[in-house]
């Protein structure tokens, strides 16, 4: 197959990038019309290779750049659910975007408005709660602090932990609406104090 050889082109010394490894191995073996959002969408994000580490990181955690391409292969292959799935580079097509998405509007954020900020955190807190206008202008100083430090390995934590709280009931997600706000200042002093009281990398 013609993917295939692109690919042992490559392993003898073409210098192609992860990017364009992972859409020749996508357009190989989607079936569905996803690969129109690869170029609209994916391919759009600001430093698409750091965004396709920190896609793996949200999964699997870290990773060595010259073991990505190979391991977001074995990602999908593991999302195949039995010998007949034929869709599990579907599946992996959507969280690639969901992810591109979410990495796109936080580099985008940069400390802007909070209509920005909205768009991260659509579906945790209820816009109803008397709170919430604090709770968001709370979350907003943390992550501006985050990215006046530049810390950027935050990136696939926030988004695990945002998936992670979308998926709670409504019940259990109003019970714990401070714990967000109070997690990300936490996170923002934990890295000003590595960085700038300790003199460490936290990593960008």
């Amino acid at each position: 197959a013609a993917y295939q050889i692109f690919e042992r082109v490559n392993a003898r010394g073409a210098s192609l990038e992860i990017a364009d490894l992972l859409k020749n191995q996508l357009f190989a073996n989607s079936k569905s019309e996803l690969m129109d959002e690869w170029d609209s969408k994916v391919t759009q994000v600001p430093h698409i290779k750091q965004m396709l580490k920190y896609f793996y990181v949200s999964r699997r955690g870290g990773i060595p750049a010259r073991r990505l391409y190979k391991e977001l292969k074995n990602y999908a292959d593991d999302l195949k659910e039995d010998d007949t799935d034929d869709s599990h580079y579907d599946k992996f097509l959507e969280e690639l975007i969901e992810f591109s998405n979410f990495y796109k509007k936080i580099k985008e954020f940069r400390g802007s408005d909070d209509g920005k900020l909205e768009e991260l955190l659509e579906g945790t807190l209820n816009k109803q709660s008397p709170k919430y206008t604090t709770r968001l202008k709370h979350i907003h100083l943390s992550l501006a602090g985050i990215d006046v430090m530049n810390v950027t390995t935050t990136i696939p934590l926030f988004y695990s932990i945002i998936r992670a709280y979308k998926k709670l009931d409504k019940n259990h997600r109003s019970i714990n609406e401070d714990f967000l706000p109070l997690l990300f200042r936490n996170f923002e002093n934990f890295l000003f104090v590595n960085l700038y009281v300790c003199d460490k990398s936290g990593g960008t």
